[in-house]
Parts: C-alpha cells; sequence; structure tokens
C-alpha cells in the first residue's frame, strides 16, 4: 500500500472507529460528524481530481460528480432540523477533518519530482481516490435506511 493510501486509510479509521467527542448538545454530533467526514473527503478528492487539467474519462468524471452529489445530500440530511450553531459545528468539524486529510496527500503528491506530479495525481485520482469516492456513494445506497437510522438516531435529544 503506497503511502498516500496509507495516509487516507489511517485518516478515514481514525475518525470512523477511534475518534469520540462527549454530545455538547444532548445530540450525538460526533456521529453526525464520523458520517459526513467520508462525504467531505470524497468531495475534496474528487474536487482535486476534476481540475480540467488531468485526463480522465468520462465514467471516471462520473464517479466523482456522483460523490459531489452525495455530499450535498449527505449535508442536507444530516444539516435538517438541527439548530443553526449545531449545523455550523458539524460541518465545520467534518470538512475541517477532511480537509486536513487532503493537506497531507497534496504534501504526499508534491513532494514527487516536478515532471512526475501530473502522472502521481493521475494515479492518485484514478486508483485510491475514484475507489474511495465509489465506495463512499456505494456505501449509502446499498444502506440507505441505515445510514438515514443513524442520523436520526444521533439528532434525538
Amino acid at each position: 500500500m503506497g503511502k498516500t493510501n496509507r495516509t487516507i486509510l489511517y485518516g478515514a479509521l481514525t475518525v470512523l472507529f477511534l475518534w469520540r467527542e462527549p454530545t455538547a448538545y444532548g445530540k450525538d454530533l460526533a456521529v453526525l460528524v464520523r458520517i459526513l467526514y467520508p462525504a467531505f473527503l470524497a468531495e475534496q478528492g474528487s474536487a482535486m481530481c476534476m481540475v480540467p487539467s488531468i485526463d480522465l474519462s468520462n465514467k471516471d468524471r462520473d464517479v466523482f460528480i456522483d460523490a459531489k452529489n452525495y455530499a450535498d445530500r449527505i449535508k442536507e440530511s444530516v444539516s435538517a432540523g438541527l439548530k443553526n450553531d449545531e449545523v455550523q459545528a458539524v460541518l465545520v468539524q467534518a470538512a475541517s477533518l477532511a480537509r486536513a486529510e487532503m493537506l497531507r496527500v497534496v504534501q504526499v503528491l508534491k513532494s514527487s519530482p516536478p515532471d512526475k506530479e501530473y502522472a502521481e495525481l493521475f494515479r492518485w485520482c484514478t486508483t485510491t481516490m475514484k475507489p474511495l469516492a465509489e465506495n463512499v456513494v456505494r456505501t449509502y445506497y446499498d444502506n440507505p435506511n441505515t445510514i438515514d437510522q443513524m442520523i436520526a438516531t444521533a439528532k434525538q435529544e
């Protein structure tokens, strides 16, 4: 497993399985952050791969578009019924965690020699980010009731 793949895997596992924050509002906002984190990660990684200079197939671009659409949908679902300060807390925390992960990926990609940087980004987009984005979206579409129930349970007072 490459260094970039380990970085993403480590970050995802840390957030999804180990990180736990006490609830601040009687709702389990930490669960909502963990639900949003993969969506933000897929959205931000997809944005890196959708730049016009990356020569992706239409099928690959569709995966990244689906990830963006999923992220929008799950943000809306998580935000519905929350107070403004709760929405801000959850969205900012999940986005910040994903951003930190993507910054680590960028550092690894930028460590390549300049003449290999594009090739490394293309490789990362097609071998790491595309499968991650597909898995994030597929997890929801294979288990929408489970994820929606997790969201509903986390929002209960």
